[in-house]
């Protein structure tokens, strides 16, 4: 899938700005949606890997993997955990880690030779902040049991017919294989989403993490509008105006659920907003100081690196040409 597609809202938005149009720009969608924007799957890929004895799959570790086990049983070992991890077939599994990690066959026949196995792949370069923020939010390699799974893949033959199509030469399969593992992708971190926002409904007091919080009835609101409009000068007391709390009450709040300062946090979206736009455009880096609220381009560069580790110029060079790897 192209990124220009999952783009297109938030570029009409930023354009709207960039030419100083009267139009008011929508405020950003669900947590998410503006979080799979930032994401923008650079690189996005789809196969098959037979899974035949040892270790057989390693990647880099710029590199988001999303499996789906077609056949089998594979394990897959990160090189920072202790444990593999168990995929049968219908199970799926987001790898986030920026360790390397190996696939490699997990059981015997009776006569001791090991089973056919099959996984499907998805993968794409992890973007510097929606990499992060992917990180932060899963564990290095996340689970989903088949038998928590709802969706196509519940149906019987989906999960041969993709295999088939994936595998396939045939006009469009690779299109269609993309385009569903990516949806499948998708609905993986949705789920995980909506469990840990349950999970922490019960735990008020509780660090939730941003995604989570901007769920929140009293927080939601204002994080979106942040989100959408990162150059306004905020201050503590405009963002608790929005929310209808004090000050003192919304900054308790916020620091609380969000694990850091309302300030703090509209510093990370401003340099989350500037990178996606960094590594995907060829906006002048000046103009993308003045899109995420920076009077100075001295001063966005700063804040960048400070962020980052690297100015701006050297994450846009080192963008270009970015793609996953598969190497055996």
């Amino acid at each position: 899938m192209e990124p220009a597609a999952l783009l297109r809202v938030h570029e009409v938005r930023i354009d709207a700005a960039a030419h100083g149009g009267d139009a008011k720009r929508e405020e950003a969608g669900d947590p998410l949606d503006d979080f799979l924007s930032r994401l923008h799957f650079p690189g996005w890929r789809v196969g098959v890997i037979d899974v035949d004895g040892q270790a057989r799959h390693a990647t880099d570790s710029s590199a988001i993997w999303f499996y789906l086990a077609a056949a089998g049983e594979v394990k897959i070992h990160v090189e920072a955990e202790n444990l593999p991890v168990l995929l049968r077939r219908g199970d799926a599994a987001i790898v986030a880690s920026r360790s390397r990690h190996d696939l490699v066959r997990g059981s015997r026949t009776d006569d001791g030779e090991f089973e056919r196995a099959k996984v499907l792949f998805g993968s794409f370069s992890n973007g510097i902040a929606g990499g992060q923020q992917l990180e932060a939010l899963l564990a290095p390699t996340a689970l989903f049991a088949a038998s928590e799974q709802t969706g196509p893949q519940c149906c019987e033959g989906f999960i041969d017919w993709l295999t088939a199509e994936t595998a396939s030469s045939r006009p469009g399969s690779t299109a269609v294989a993309s385009r569903f593992l990516l949806s499948m992708f998708v609905e993986k971190l949705r789920c995980h989403l909506i469990a840990a926002t349950a999970e922490a409904s019960s735990h008020p007091e509780k660090r939730i993490g941003p995604l989570q919080a901007a769920l929140d009835p009293c927080l939601g609101a204002v994080m979106r509008l942040v989100h959408a409009k990162p150059e306004r000068d905020w201050t503590v007391h405009s963002l608790a105006r929005e929310s209808g709390l004090s000050r003192s009450a919304f900054a308790d709040r916020f620091r609380t659920l969000v694990g850091q300062p309302p300030l703090r946090y509209v510093t990370e979206i401003r340099m989350q907003k500037a990178t996606e736009l960094i590594e995907t455009t060829d906006v002048p880096v000046k103009r993308i100081a003045a899109l995420v609220g920076y009077e100075s381009v001295s001063a966005f560069s700063s804040a960048f690196k400070r962020r980052f580790g690297a100015p701006p110029v050297s994450v846009r060079a080192k963008t270009t040409g970015m793609t996953p790897s598969i190497r055996k």
